[in-house]
């Protein structure tokens, strides 16, 4: 029997994504229920940058529009005039959509073609995704477009739906267990998609079984674009910078630094640093050209207060758009019982503080069951690819059969890497056995704030790198080539002692890896970089999941992928750490 291969294009305003799972009757091929294949663009990044670079006739898409060429015209954030009133402007946006979407099948067709993305007698079909508050007509033209551009068999799924079906999946087992969600028991869900171009809502009602039905109450702001986005957050930052420079040569030294600058700046070390509560003391890329302009600057000093007095007018619009869309929905605030997060911008550390309630300065109690229970906002590890997710899991039912891929203190047989007994580097292949996962003694969405750690480390050092203070140069797996670049893309500061360090990617870029050091462990994977400190490591619960690559997830942060080969590895050193940080915390 030929499997069925759904393609799931999610079309972004600021990053677009496609993953691919395959079926053969109605189950899932692969063997890990909740695995997708990326379509992978430039250096196997799983997701690309929505734009458009045109110099003469030539025109370059993606990660390949990112370089500034000198008389270029770079197109960017299109998809938010599809519906704009203004006929000119929603015709070349339909033109670029249409060019993009060409670029994003042609990707698609060629890593098809190389075979990896399944079989050759495969039955394609595609689905596309869409914002709920679009009207019919450019929804039409969606479809149109994908299927024009290569696309086979185009259908579409709103996003809010698609948001859903992602998330309920994969996190059905620990929605189960809290009683948060029940079969055939309708659900207020309130999404919250926070992109680099807008922030949108949609307040659904979920009612979840064998066949789930998603019911859209309201979709939120209606009429326009209330500016809540990414690109309001790096225009803040570059505000912020100008008050640093001298005010004769602020503008002059800000024109050399560009927004795709500021953009890495605010994603590897403003938004991570200020989640770990920490002081932003640098800025390389304005350091360095303020020093060769001869300019001294005012040290940076930017924490989460400095910050949220600057951006006060900008965070008040947050709970300003949850209210509005609540108001038009005739819905409860008390009635919300879930809030789903999807987008990159959702992981700045104001955007659960905010629907907690714990940043009275911009707004109290907004949602009374999210502030008396924090574990109600749910989000997968990298939000930027919820929506490509839920589209290729359409094929699969919600709350029927087991739990979709999750484990909770069950056994799991798998092919697993050991650890030596020489230490970190070096792993050696196991048969078969089993892996026993602990009880997690909290969900993710329940820990503390990172802070600062109580543990000493030295025993732990003499336990497995006898006593030696260093990144271990490792084999395979555990090899570092440069720790320079993954300090920085970690955003670890050159102070702190690094224990063990693991650059995750296939070329030894370092962009994506963990490191455990003296305050805790850092990780970097495609959605930024997460943090967490040494007490919550202890205490947290980890699972395998399943969201494109097999990883391992402990408490917000995220490990390892199987494309290195490293889950075995992390899964064994985890398990001793934790008992290691555990006895070592009871001894006082």
């Amino acid at each position: 029997m030929a499997a069925e291969r759904v393609i799931g294009v999610d079309f972004g305003t600021s990053t677009s994504v496609i993953r691919v799972k395959r079926y053969r009757g109605g189950e899932p091929v692969s063997q890990e229920r909740l695995a997708a294949e990326a379509v992978v663009f430039n250096n196997g990044i799983p997701m690309v940058p929505t734009l458009i670079q045109r110099l003469g006739e030539n025109a370059y898409f993606g990660c390949d529009a990112q370089t500034a060429k000198r008389g270029a015209v770079l197109y960017h954030s299109f998809k938010v005039d599809l519906e704009s009133p203004d006929p000119e402007k929603r015709q070349k946006a339909r033109e670029l959509t249409q060019e993009f979407l060409k670029y994003l099948a042609g990707v698609y067709k060629s890593q098809s073609e190389g075979g990896h993305l399944g079989e050759a007698d495969d039955r394609e079909r595609t689905i596309i995704s869409y914002p709920v508050k679009w009207g019919s007509g450019t929804k039409k033209f969606m479809l149109e477009a994908a299927g024009q551009a290569g696309f086979p068999n185009v259908e579409g799924m709103d996003e809010a739906q698609a948001a859903i079906h992602a998330v309920t999946l994969q996190s059905e087992s620990y929605l189960k267990k809290e009683g948060y969600l029940r079969e055939g028991r309708p659900c207020t869900v309130l999404l919250i998609d926070m992109g680099a171009g807008t922030t949108d809502l949609a307040l659904c009602r979920y009612t979840p079984g064998d066949s789930p039905v998603t019911e859209t109450l309201v979709s939120w702001p209606v009429g326009g674009n209330v500016l809540f986005g990414g690109r309001e957050a790096d225009e803040l930052l570059r505000d912020y910078a100008r008050t640093k420079l001298p005010e004769d040569m602020a503008e002059k030294i800000l024109s050399k630094c560009s927004a795709d600058k500021f953009k890495a700046w605010k994603e590897n070390t403003v938004s991570p640093g200020l989640l770990r509560n920490d002081t932003v003391e640098n800025f390389p890329d304005l350091d360095m050209i303020a020093e060769l302009y001869d300019v001294e600057m005012e040290p940076w000093h930017l924490t989460r207060q400095t910050f949220e007095e600057k951006a006060e007018a900008y965070l008040k619009k947050f709970p300003a758009l949850i209210r509005g869309c609540i108001a038009a929905s005739g819905v409860k605030d008390a009635d919300i019982d879930l809030v789903i997060l999807t987008g990159g911008h959702s992981q700045w550390y104001f955007v659960k503080e905010i629907l907690t309630g714990r940043l009275p300065a911009v707004c109290g109690s907004l949602l009374p069951q999210i502030t008396e229970d924090s574990n109600r906002i749910l989000s997968v590890t990298r939000p930027q690819e919820t929506v490509a997710l839920g589209l290729v899991y359409a094929p699969m039912d919600s709350f029927s059969g087991s739990p979709a891929g999750l484990a909770d203190a069950e056994n799991i047989t798998e092919n697993v890497y050991v650890m030596d007994a020489e230490g970190f580097g070096g792993a050696s292949k196991s048969a078969a056995s089993p892996v026993v996962l602990p009880e997690s003694a909290g969900s993710s969405s329940s820990l503390p704030e990172p802070a600062a750690s109580s543990f000493s480390l030295s025993e732990l050092v003499e336990k497995f790198t006898a006593g030696q203070d260093f990144v271990h140069p490792g084999r395979g797996d555990f090899a570092v080539k440069n720790m320079t670049l993954l300090r920085e893309y970690l955003g670890i500061s050159a102070g702190e002692k690094v224990y063990l360090a693991c650059d995750t990617t296939l070329l030894g870029t370092c962009k994506y890896g963990y490191a455990f050091a003296e305050s805790g462990v850092y990780s970097r994977r495609y959605g930024g970089m997460e943090f967490i400190s040494w007490e919550i490591f202890a205490d947290s619960g980890f699972r395998p999941f399943d969201i494109g690559e097999f990883g391992i997830g402990i408490g917000p942060l995220t490990l390892c992928h199987t494309k290195t080969g490293e889950p075995g590895n992390a899964l064994r050193f985890i398990e001793e750490l934790q008992k290691y940080l555990r006895q070592n915390r009871k001894q006082g």
